[in-house]
């Protein structure tokens, strides 16, 4: 069971770090990897039948499976926010809208964004997310048409 505990510490000690990087800073495709190899050590504990007869093991996978859950609504978020081409204008229509839908002043820039602030704000999940993903596609699009015609 100790392979067990040392991916829920390494998997503590990194989010815990993504929570407090500058958004800017954070790794999409290292935060991906990272999570592919944490389910796939969670499977191998589900396979394992001598830890499964563990509470421990149990806890462990519904614990982790949980806390993966929640990194997977925060990489959807991350992705829609690092969307090449969202300007000032887009965070600003972003933080509108948010404003109206969930009736509480919020912030959206990104080298002032960090993921805690995102929990807090419970802009990683519901209607948060479809909001700002639809102004990092309109965003994306006018990129492509920016570079298209450069």
């Amino acid at each position: 069971m100790t392979s067990a505990w040392g991916v829920i510490k390494d998997f503590n000690s990194k989010f815990f770090e993504w929570q407090i990087l500058p958004f800017t800073m954070l790794n999409v495709s290292l935060m991906e990897e990272s999570t592919m190899d944490w389910q796939r050590k969670i499977n191998f504990v589900k396979k394992d039948t001598e830890h499964m007869k563990h509470d421990s093991a149990a806890t462990f996978i519904f614990y982790m499976e949980d806390q993966l859950e929640k990194l997977r609504d925060f990489m959807t978020i991350i992705v829609a926010l690092k969307t090449k081409g969202l300007e000032r204008r887009h965070f600003t229509k972003i933080e509108k809208e948010l404003e109206l839908e969930l009736k509480k002043k919020v912030t959206i820039w990104p080298q002032k964004l960090d993921l805690k602030y995102l929990s807090n704000q419970d802009l990683h999940q519901g209607e948060a997310v479809e909001i700002i993903k639809k102004y990092a596609a309109i965003a994306q699009k006018e990129y492509q048409i920016k570079v298209t015609l450069d």
